[in-house]
């Protein structure tokens, strides 16, 4: 079954009547983000991580484990007001996600680009159309919204970049990759490259509109790109 599938089939018999489960969230290279919601408009959610592998969690079974978290719209069980039912859902949550001996796994199996010494630049314009199109997605780079590849393209900008150009329906989305460099601002670090965003639908002061919009696609790609180059989560 895939990462999905088995969410569902572990969590939706634990749900009160009415409640909805999000599709899994790629928050790492070996970790999922679910949030379980209630019918509209009443009261906040709850959100739960799901990985593998080792690291603190607040249910540790033998190949899963579960954690709730806190953000926007979901209930901060750490506060000690958070109400009951819900504190009990979740805990029920995260028993269920880490009781499976078998199941799909949450990491993201992908390749590392090249290491033959090329320029880093160049092996990523050689790499990247057939990584980003083989895993855009699948459980690597979830693509609920629809997003295709538009292209890989070599810019100059501050610096030599490859840049990979994404678009559903009217929106846009540009990922830039670049060799890192630690003192410049990154989005993000790999091992070996640094990543910033922009969309020619938006001006550059608009960045965390742009951020809000294309939230899951922008965090999807983050962790694609941090496993893909081979870097620790």
């Amino acid at each position: 079954m895939t990462i999905t599938t088995t969410a569902h089939t572990l969590l939706a018999p634990l749900l009160p009547p009415g409640w909805t489960i999000t599709e899994p969230r790629r928050r790492g290279p070996r970790m999922v983000e679910i949030q379980l919601h209630p019918p509209a408009e009443h009261g906040p959610g709850i959100g739960l991580e799901w990985s593998e592998g080792d690291g603190p969690a607040f249910q540790k079974g033998p190949r899963y484990s579960a954690s709730y978290r806190r953000g926007p719209g979901l209930v901060d069980l750490g506060e000690p007001d958070a109400p009951e039912p819900l504190r009990a859902l979740a805990h029920a949550a995260c028993k269920a996600l880490a009781a499976p001996v078998e199941g799909p796994s949450l990491a993201i199996e992908v390749a590392s680009p090249p290491q033959d010494g090329i320029d880093p630049v160049d092996a990523l314009l050689v790499a990247l159309p057939t990584a980003v199109a083989s895993a855009l997605g699948t459980d690597a780079l979830p693509n609920h919204e629809g997003w295709t590849l538009v292209g890989v393209r070599e810019m100059a900008r501050w610096t030599r970049v490859a840049e990979v150009q994404l678009g559903c329906g009217d929106r846009t989305l540009t990922m830039i990759l670049t060799p890192t460099e630690p003192d410049r601002p990154a989005f993000v670090r790999s091992a070996r490259y640094d990543l910033v965003y922009y969309s020619d639908d938006l001006e550059v002061t608009e960045h965390d509109t742009l951020y809000a919009r294309d939230k899951n696609m922008i965090d999807a790609f983050a962790s694609w790109l941090v496993a893909w180059d081979g870097s620790t989560p």
